[in-house]
């Protein structure tokens, strides 16, 4: 019947067998006729009593197939049990402190067990196959019992440390992946899950860029769960965002591993004060500097990160001068010479670009020519603005003068930042005085152009000057300072001694040689304090100077405490060494001025004044007309000093 069969009786009719529904149709349209003495009643009881004794034992035949067909699968059973016991057998005593593991070996026979008919299946069309079917047509009987090996630390004998580069959430945390069937359908199983850096350095150390993994999506949150709860739950980041077609969670895994984050103490104030957990998982901070003390320890670690390139990225070996115009060059970086800098990626592209400049002279090794020649040409590759300016200067838009002398005016000194680009300018700086009551205006502020720390600085001349020189009579004068020509910002107190000695001048009326330039900031005692990109500083006055004509009166006087600081290049050390150009390292207002006007400053007397035909005499007296009032009578304290004479 169908696809069905079903046991019948046939009855013999000649030399046909008909059933009895069939003989009995035939019989009443009279195409057959029955023999004499057969009856068809009597023929279908007599079919009715053989139907069911055909029932009766095909019924009987079923049971005892079914009897024998469970005997048979207890026997395969029984006789396939004593083989995985044995395959198993070792591994169970070799786990057995792990009862997980003696659950899953327990479960895994028993699988194998209940399965034993789609494996013989199965090898029995292996052992057929021709080729024709494709290969993973049987993965899905044997798939239960592969292995996937998440993450193998068996040849790891220390401990783990991942530096991850990349931190995605599936790079971090792992993934499920899954492939797409011939009929487009998405599928995945537990050997598509893979392990992310996290698992990696279990038991370890995992490093991860802390600006990176705030930005990047769902990190930062898993990664706090994760630590706080010490478990691991792979699923990608579909699963978080809650996308994913596939229904598979993983099993946690406990975690044990300490991450590090690299950061700046910015971005490590931002996440204290705004997330309360932080504080708990990153309990221990550590801040690193950008340079380290210049020795013979540091001296030998640029040696062997040299030597560390040369293997790594098949660089030119350097030789000792190419070392040492390195470390001098971190030096230079550092900003001072008792100190150089740890900032290797920096130094690590000067070596390449010296190696590759090496090479294409044909040179077998980096000298300290080349590497001198990879650091100019870093800085030719940003100078464009530095050029542009010094354009100005050289076609007398800006005005600077560097001959001649001038009264209350003098060249100050300050540092631009464009990119990774650092250039020093002069600048000129005037003071003018008069009678009056203002005191000090700084044009600057008033312009509105004039940081907190230049005001600062201005307000500092009043308090030198009221020390210095109007200790019995009132600082009374209208003193405007300009930095000429400057029509952005200015900040940084790094041009307060500049501004005092153009008052000194602008007061005494005597002039100061335009040849030199100033920097360096003053406190109201008169000492000159130490400022910064004083090299840069230099330089630039320096290349001024040299376009226009080295004199060999021409040179920047800079704070004594800047001295340890100097790491000027090859052309000012070379004028410097020549007598082609000077460097004035002064620690007070009385060294300064007198280099400047080639005046004394003077000394104190024993009435308390200033030597007479100093430059502090004739300012103390300028103060004194400054004074006295506009109708010829003096002020009350003048007035007083003739009674008591």
């Amino acid at each position: 019947m169908g696809a069905v069969v079903r046991p019948d009786i046939m009855i013999p009719m000649g030399e046909n067998l008909y059933s009895f529904e069939q003989l009995s149709t035939l019989v009443e349209v009279g195409e057959i006729e029955l023999d004499e003495g057969i009856d068809l009643g009597e023929l279908e009881k007599t079919y009715e009593r053989f139907r069911a004794k055909l029932r009766a034992i095909m019924k009987e035949s079923r049971r005892l197939n079914a009897t024998m067909v469970e005997r048979l699968e207890a026997l395969d059973k029984e006789i396939a049990g004593y083989l995985v016991s044995d395959h198993i057998g070792d591994l169970k005593e070799e786990y057995a402190a792990h009862p997980r593991i003696l659950t899953y070996l327990d479960s895994y026979r028993e699988h194998v067990l209940d399965n034993l008919g789609a494996l013989r299946a199965a090898h029995a069309r292996e052992e057929d196959d021709d080729g024709s079917r494709p290969a993973s047509e049987e993965e899905s009987v044997y798939l239960p019992y592969q292995v996937n090996v998440v993450q193998d630390n068996s040849t790891t004998d220390t401990c783990p440390i991942v530096l991850e580069s990349n931190p995605m959430y599936n790079n971090i945390f792992g993934t499920v992946e899954r492939r797409v069937t011939r009929s487009g359908q998405t599928v995945t199983d537990f050997t598509r899950i893979t392990a992310g850096s996290l698992l990696q350095a279990n038991g370890g150390y995992l490093v991860l860029n802390a600006q990176d993994i705030v930005t990047e999506p769902g990190v930062w949150k898993t990664l706090k769960r994760v630590l706080i709860n010490r478990e691991l739950v792979i699923q990608g980041i579909e699963g978080l965002l809650q996308v994913s077609t596939v229904n598979l969670k993983p099993e946690a895994i406990d975690i044990d591993v300490t991450v590090i984050l690299v950061g700046s103490p910015q971005l490590y104030s931002l996440l204290e004060r705004h997330d309360e957990v932080f504080g708990k998982i990153f309990k221990v901070r550590a801040d690193f500097d950008h340079v380290m003390p210049f020795d013979e320890t540091s001296a030998e670690c640029y040696g062997r990160f040299v030597a560390q390139m040369t293997e790594r990225e098949e660089t030119l070996p350097f030789s000792a001068s190419g070392v040492a115009r390195l470390m001098e060059h971190g030096v230079r970086v550092a900003g001072g010479r008792e100190k150089i800098s740890t900032r290797f990626g920096e130094i690590a592209d000067v070596v390449r670009e010296s190696s590759f400049l090496s090479r294409a002279e044909g040179a077998d090794e980096v000298d300290g020519a080349m590497v001198e020649r990879a650091v100019e040409e870093r800085r030719d590759r940003f100078r464009l603005v530095e050029e542009k300016v010094r354009e100005r200067f050289r076609e007398g838009i800006v005005l600077i003068d560097t001959e001649g002398e001038r009264v209350g005016q003098v060249n100050g000194l300050a540092v631009l930042s464009h990119g990774k680009n650092r250039f020093g300018i002069p600048s000129r700086i005037t003071a003018s005085v008069a009678r009056g009551k203002a005191g000090i205006i700084n044009i600057e502020r008033e312009s509105r152009l004039s940081g907190s720390t230049h005001d600062k600085g201005i307000m500092i001349l009043s308090g030198y000057l009221r020390e210095q020189f109007t200790q019995d009579i009132p600082l009374s004068l209208i003193a405007s300072l300009c930095f000429e020509q400057s029509y952005g910002g200015v900040d940084g107190d790094s041009a307060s001694s500049t501004e005092l000695y153009a008052l000194l001048s602008a007061l005494s009326e005597v002039p100061i040689r335009q040849s030199f330039a100033v920097t360096g900031s003053v406190n109201q005692k008169g000492d000159i304090q130490a400022i910064g990109g004083v090299n840069e500083k230099i330089e630039g006055f320096f290349a001024l100077c040299r376009e226009r004509r080295l004199t060999g009166e021409q040179g920047v006087l800079i704070p004594a405490s800047n001295r340890g600081d100097l790491m000027l290049n090859g052309d000012v050390r070379r004028a410097v060494k020549r007598g082609r150009f000077h460097i004035h390292a002064v620690g007070r207002v009385e060294e300064g001025i007198e280099i400047l006007t080639g005046v004394r400053a003077g000394s104190r007397t024993a009435r308390g004044g200033w030597e007479k035909g100093t430059i502090f005499h004739l300012v103390q007296e300028r103060l004194r007309k400054l004074d006295a009032s506009p109708h010829g009578r003096k002020s009350a304290p003048a007035r007083r000093r003739k009674r008591k004479r």
